[in-house]
């Protein structure tokens, strides 16, 4: 349970940083495609549902949807009912502010930042979510707390080849 605790900490450490990182301007056609995953169009919609829109959040955003591709290819389903409480829990956790980060990322698509934070905590629940048990269900869980740092550079390390293999295969293609 500690190291679930840890894994969870670390996803919204990440997350964090992500999100002070993207309190900047931004203007970008949303319906533009960013890349294709199995077939699948990611545009960056897609990508604004989650971070502002940087060539570095698009990579992050497409190694997150290669595990998640993973996760569903091994039957990893998240059920209706997970998803409603799962966002109840991230509304719980994340509140509504108006922050500087949904208020740009609103004014991005022309909504107001209510609106936007709805969109932002439904699929952040549910992503990270698939993104979490698809990580355990690859990589298990580190053996002890002692364990957790090493473990969590080689998922890391493990995400990036992931990415890398994924384009090199033509499961991924940049747009």
């Amino acid at each position: 349970m500690v190291i679930l605790k840890t894994i969870r900490n670390a996803f919204l450490c990440l997350f964090m940083i992500i999100f002070l990182a993207s309190c900047t301007e931004q203007q970008a056609d949303l319906h533009q495609i960013a890349a294709i995953v199995e077939g699948r169009e990611i545009t960056l919609y897609d990508v604004w549902t989650q971070y502002k829109i940087t060539d570095e959040n698009i990579e992050i955003y497409l190694k997150e949807e290669t595990v998640i591709t993973e996760a569903k290819e091994n039957d990893i389903r998240i059920t209706d009912e997970e998803k409603t409480k799962l966002i109840e829990q991230m509304k719980w956790f994340f509140p509504f502010e108006e922050s500087e980060f949904f208020i740009r990322q609103a004014e991005a698509a022309g909504i107001a930042a209510e609106d936007y934070y709805e969109i932002w905590i439904t699929n952040y629940a549910v992503r990270k979510e698939h993104i979490q048990r698809g990580i355990k269900e690859m990589f298990g869980e580190p053996a002890s707390i002692h364990e957790a740092d090493a473990w969590g550079k080689m998922i890391e390390d493990e995400i990036n080849e992931l990415y890398d293999s994924y384009i090199r295969e033509g499961k991924l293609i940049l747009k």
